[in-house]
């Protein structure tokens, strides 16, 4: 039962906190982006790991 939760929280927590960020409407435009810059430069990453493979 507790293994499920340990995968999930990070993604839980990453959604609360932008959740949290979105009422507090200052500053959640500038941390939207920030975390979808880091987004994509994880799913660069591992697009490059790929072609590597290869």
């Amino acid at each position: 039962m507790i293994q499920p939760i340990i995968l999930f929280s990070g993604k839980l927590l990453k959604m609360i906190e932008l959740s949290l960020d979105l009422l507090n409407v200052g500053n959640s435009n500038n941390r939207i982006e920030r975390t979808m810059e880091q987004d994509s430069i994880i799913v660069g990453r591992m697009n490059k790991t790929a072609v590597t493979l290869k």
